[in-house]
């Protein structure tokens, strides 16, 4: 049985908590402050002859509201709405700061970073560090599409052969924020076959990989409405924009450049 190397985030966790936490925090203050000028009393609906009636409970007795009085009634409302949210937010916010306050505890991905390199060269881990995990896929051997005679013939700052200036442009930014990729990877679409995508980027900060395509002839209908096809299909096949998807645009009056690539590096890949 094998068991495939990855990299997972064991703090995520914490840090996820953590800015929950303070998100209910912020809610509780300002339920907090809305509930220092709520009215005084409660209200109490009733149903009578298959109407609603509103009825105003305070120390001095009970007034009827007529539906008119929506002003009144919605304060009550509301007022009762964030009662139940402050007490539910005060016992979790409780919960959850008890929970941030346990002693962290040794991560699995921690046993590596404390072994001596004599044993941890031995070792096959179960979890990685990102940084280790994306040596380890850069490594991974593939075959890329063959270049044709004729072909554009176009080299990015690390010798590697593109297919245009806009894609030699990707490889450099990809080098220089330290982003391994794979270029012209190939991988197969239910309803497409096997296609290669420009390229296949790993998230530095996740491990996630992403599909970064390039479609640099716009102009062209045929080219357009081919790229129409395949995006239909990377969603059919579970690749959504953001989430595991980037592509890029260009024509002949709207040139792809540098600015354009790190906006979507920065956005996606950090």
């Amino acid at each position: 049985m094998e068991y495939e190397t990855k990299y997972i985030d064991e703090n995520k966790w914490r840090v996820e908590l953590e800015a929950l936490t303070r998100e209910y925090e912020r809610m509780l203050d300002f339920i907090e402050q809305e509930l220092k000028t709520a009215p005084e009393g409660s209200l109490i609906v009733r149903s009578k002859n298959g109407k609603w009636e509103y009825y105003w409970n305070r120390k001095t007795g009970r007034n009827y509201l007529s539906r008119k009085q929506k002003d009144i009634i919605s304060k009550l409302v509301q007022k009762r709405y964030n009662e139940k949210a402050r007490a539910i937010l005060r016992k979790q916010i409780k919960k959850n700061r008890g929970i941030l306050a346990l002693q962290v505890e040794p991560t699995v991905q921690s046993i590596m970073k404390q072994m001596t390199f004599a044993r941890a060269e031995w070792v096959k881990p179960l979890v990685t560090s990102i940084d280790d995990f994306a040596e380890r896929w850069s490594k991974i051997p593939y075959d890329p599409k063959p270049f044709n005679d004729g072909d554009p013939n176009h080299y990015a700052k690390n010798g590697l052969r593109v297919r245009s200036k806009s894609e030699a442009i990707i490889v450099d930014l990809l080098l220089e924020y330290g982003i391994v990729f794979r270029y012209e990877c190939p991988i197969y679409l239910k309803g497409l076959g096997q296609i290669h995508p420009d390229f296949i980027v790993i998230n530095k900060r996740t491990g996630e990989e992403f599909v970064w395509e390039h479609f640099g002839r716009m102009d062209d209908w045929r080219y357009a409405n081919d790229m129409v096809k395949r995006v239909e299909a990377y969603h059919y096949n579970g690749y959504y924009e953001g989430k595991n998807l980037i592509y890029t645009l260009e024509s002949t009056k709207q040139p792809f450049g540098a600015r354009e690539a790190k906006r979507m590096i920065e956005q996606y890949l950090l």
